[in-house]
């Protein structure tokens, strides 16, 4: 059940534990916070969306992660029907929760270094799990990748506090504006009884995943 090219230690039998975890943590902020779904309301203290930043990295992590879960198990893994059946069902559930979190991490409103910060990730990403793990088969060669997403991280948040005292200096200087807005529409497709949905179907493959079944394999 394991990716055929290593993406971390994870495969389909990790995705729906993560996804239960990280989409739970989801459908609680989207009922407990109003404006994280409401389409025409969105919050602009900068110091929510300070906070906001930490789960959202978070979430673009993974995000990626379960994309390119999706890209080995259907599309490179070339797997047999038997394994298919226990294997798609996640991999194709990774995708759809991939999709959403990177999206919603990066993509609905982004400025520069938002996006800067999410290429780098990928670019790092793709360097050292998808060729130079694959290649030297040390798993160990996964803390550099760590290592890079911790300076990326931590040169995006030095980017952050120099940008707030520049604008504290000078009002004229307006800082990194966002390049678009599709909060709205993104609400008004992952809103809460789509999110809901989500989470019951990973509860559900969560449970069957723990039983050694899949959506597919438990009508069998």
């Amino acid at each position: 059940m394991m990716v055929t090219i290593p993406t971390f230690f994870f495969g389909t039998a990790w995705v729906s534990p993560i996804a239960f975890i990280l989409q739970t943590m989801l459908v609680i902020a989207i009922i407990w916070f109003p404006k994280t779904r409401d389409p025409n309301d969105e919050y602009h203290s900068k110091y929510i969306k300070a906070i906001r930043g930490f789960p959202m990295a978070l979430y673009l992590f993974f995000g990626v992660i379960f994309i390119d879960v999706f890209v080995s198990v259907v599309l490179l893994a070339g797997y047999s029907p038997g394994a298919w059946a226990q294997t798609y069902p996640s991999a194709i559930l990774a995708l759809v929760l991939g999709i959403e979190w990177v999206t919603m991490a990066v993509l609905v409103s982004p400025n520069v270094k938002s996006l800067v910060t999410a290429a780098s990730y990928v670019a790092a990403y793709i360097v050292y799990v998808k060729i130079y793990v694959p290649w030297t088969r040390d798993t160990w060669a996964i803390i550099p990748f760590l290592g890079v997403m911790a300076i990326v991280g931590v040169a995006h948040m030095i980017l952050l506090v120099i940008e707030g005292i520049l604008r504290r200096i000078s009002p004229r200087i307006h800082g990194d504006r966002p390049l678009w807005n599709i909060r709205s529409r993104f609400k008004r497709i992952f809103n809460v009884p789509v999110n809901v949905v989500l989470w019951a179907i990973v509860t559900i493959d969560t449970m069957l995943t723990f039983m050694g079944y899949s959506l597919i394999t438990v009508f069998h």
